[in-house]
């Protein structure tokens, strides 16, 4: 039976959803336009379906980078602009409910 199913109370999904804590580590600079972005979960839910990299520059709205996977703990965000400070936050989701944000981390992509 998919968890999506119709026997899912979006009450209790939204709560579950709410107590997940997420930690954001220091992000690693991989190249001048890449970024690898690890995490750690205090504390897991049976309602996660993924999470919702969020990431932009002082002057852009966020982009969003979806990692469709529970288990994962990693993603590399690409085709960032070089010599460029970003601030990055993370968020759990099931359909279309989503938890609340960790708290945010400032990288700059290197010059070169």
């Amino acid at each position: 039976v998919s968890p999506t199913g119709q026997g899912v109370d979006h009450r209790q999904v939204q709560r579950e959803l709410g107590e997940v804590g997420l930690q954001l580590q220091p992000p690693v600079t991989l190249t001048s336009t890449t970024i690898q972005v690890t995490w750690m979960v205090d504390r897991q839910a049976q309602f996660i379906q993924g999470y919702r990299v969020m990431y932009r520059t002082k002057t852009s709205a966020w982009l969003v980078q979806d990692v469709k996977s529970p288990a994962e703990r990693t993603t590399i965000l690409v085709d960032l602009k070089k010599g460029t400070e970003y601030e990055i936050k993370i968020r759990p989701y099931f359909d279309e409910f989503q938890g609340m944000d960790s708290e945010s981390v400032i990288v700059r992509t290197p010059e070169e």
